[in-house]
């Protein structure tokens, strides 16, 4: 198998560690976009560093320039950043923190690499998701849930979000030689839950007991973003190196269609803040 180079968020914890590890292991080239330049070097050595805060636009937009004037080819866009605040936060551009991170953030990263992935084809897009979206809806009329914010809520919402979206982009991308995908990676060990409150955290230390290890939780995603077999694979949900059904919701294109139109709205310099 060849060198890929492979660009990927969400590299120093939890899944996307896994998944760095494993594309390293494979001999893959590391670009990871990480928040802290100072821990990426400590966690991934022999990667290529690029720093960005995924919940701002402008910072993503400073992230994929640079990624485009050093990177000739991109082979992998791997999405595995995430956030879930107990409390409500918003953006540096006004946009509930979850929404603007695991959705306006990744939207916009892969929009301003587009066009590099098709000229690389062969190439890929593997977004992560999860099992939460059965439980979630996209809540229409308050997408930022300005009005009845919780951590579940913003996370579930977001994840049938990024479910919804690659299915969306699988069609977009046809005839192009790029595919998507998404995938769960059941649950595993990360610093994801590290804001929530202290009467959680013996909780989440339990659950941790038994979760999976990022390499664990890495190994559908790396399945789909380095196996052969997966070359024309596309608009596919994954878990445990298997496709699975997803919601109902999910499934609509009609609604995929228009959360992929709020989305471009929201990422438009002229679309306003988000009042908290």
């Amino acid at each position: 198998m060849r060198m890929r180079t492979v660009v990927l968020t969400g590299g120093t914890s939890g899944v996307g560690y896994g998944v760095a590890q494993g594309l390293q292991a494979q001999e893959h080239r590391v670009v990871a976009l990480v928040r802290s330049l100072e821990r990426g070097r400590a966690l991934l050595p022999g990667a290529t560093l690029v720093e960005c805060d995924l919940s701002s636009q402008a910072s993503v937009a400073t992230a994929a320039e640079e990624i485009l004037r050093t990177e000739e080819h991109i082979d992998v866009l791997v999405g595995c950043a995430g956030v879930v605040p107990w409390k409500r936060a918003t953006s540096v551009d006004g946009f509930e923190l979850t929404w603007a991170t695991n959705i306006l953030g990744h939207v916009r990263l892969t929009d301003l690499l587009r066009p590099r992935l098709i000229g690389s084809a062969p190439s890929r897009v593997v977004m992560i998701s999860g099992n939460a979206h059965r439980k979630g809806t996209i809540h229409w009329d308050d997408l930022q849930l300005t009005r009845s914010y919780s951590a579940i809520r913003a996370g579930t919402q977001a994840a049938l979000a990024k479910i919804m979206w690659t299915f969306w982009l699988a069609r977009e991308l046809e005839g192009t030689g790029v595919t998507a995908n998404t995938f769960c990676p059941g649950f595993v060990r990360s610093g994801l839950t590290r804001g929530f409150p202290w009467w959680l955290r013996p909780l989440v230390g339990l659950g941790h007991l038994v979760a999976q290890t990022p390499a664990e939780g890495a190994r559908t995603p790396l399945w789909l973003a380095t196996d052969p077999a997966h070359a024309q694979t596309t608009g596919g949900f994954f878990r445990h190196l298997a496709p699975r059904d997803t919601s109902a919701e999910s499934l609509d294109p009609k609604a995929q269609a228009r959360l992929a139109e709020e989305i471009a709205r929201m990422l438009t310099p002229e679309a306003p803040p988000v009042s908290p």
